[in-house]
């Protein structure tokens, strides 16, 4: 960051360093033989200069002489994220905060960290913020909470016309469900069948299956699966072949005559 110090009289430009009130080192550019003269007159009496001064050391010059108390919020509360953690940091605990992020160290006692996990849930924890700066402290309480639903994912099925709806394991064509801090969250389902007469794709039934996840904070989340109830081609079927039997105590029984299979794997 480059400072321009102004003057009215000459533009002198020298190697300097020195301390700012606060501690922090800048350095001045300067080179005498680019000495130009913006007045008539024999007297240097004053004179321009650049100071580059770092971002941190300029934020720094910028506080006022005067010391801001460092006060943290009493009590916070703290969401968990998609990976099942969530990082503290200053800003979400001080009050109008000073400096940049940077120089703020943040402490949760107990742990002495800056992260809370799923296995914290539920919790209170206190927390110390550090001004680096300064050397101030303050403390707020966090309380440790999951709010993202679980993540469920449906797709559509299809299973043979002949299926028994009644002995569907529905289960088995449910696509996933996660969660950011329940590895098992509870399901819960509803169906409706659906009649699909003259269906140009040889779908005869369709059911929509209604899924719910709840994990162990309460966060729910739904979706719909739709499982096809299909019927062959023509084509698609293989016959048995013709046989006789007698009429005397005649066996009908599809076992004993045959039945008709598909060719396609539904």
């Amino acid at each position: 960051m480059s400072v321009l110090i102004h003057s009215n009289q000459f533009l002198l430009r020298m190697m300097i360093s020195f301390m700012l009130v606060i501690g922090a080192a800048c350095t001045v550019s300067a080179t005498p033989d680019e000495w130009l003269p913006q007045v008539k007159g024999e007297n240097l009496t004053s004179w321009n200069f650049f100071a580059e001064i770092s971002e941190d050391e300029y934020a720094l010059s910028e506080q006022p002489a005067q010391m801001v108390a460092l006060s943290c919020l009493p009590e916070v509360n703290i969401s968990l994220g998609q990976g099942g953690y969530a990082a503290i940091t200053a800003l979400t605990l001080v009050n109008a905060p000073q400096y940049p992020p940077h120089m703020y160290e943040v402490d949760i006692m107990g742990p002495l960290t800056d992260t809370v996990y799923c296995a914290q849930l539920g919790q209170e924890l206190m927390v110390v913020v550090h001004e680096l700066p300064t050397g101030n402290s303050c403390m707020s309480s966090i309380f440790i909470e999951d709010k993202l639903k679980p993540v469920l994912v449906c797709t559509s099925d299809t299973l043979p016309c002949n299926t028994n709806i009644a002995t569907i394991d529905f289960e088995n064509y449910i696509e996933s469900v996660t969660d950011n801090c329940d590895s098992d969250p509870s399901l819960w389902h509803s169906y409706v069948v659906q009649n699909l007469p003259c269906n140009p794709h040889h779908f005869t039934q369709q059911i929509l299956v209604t899924w719910t996840a709840t994990d162990d904070s309460g966060n729910s989340a739904t979706c719909q699966d739709i499982i096809y109830l299909r019927k062959p081609a023509l084509g698609q079927i293989l016959f048995p072949p013709n046989i006789s039997i007698s009429c005397v105590n005649a066996d009908t029984d599809p076992s004993n005559t045959g039945e008709p299979l598909s060719l396609i794997h539904i």
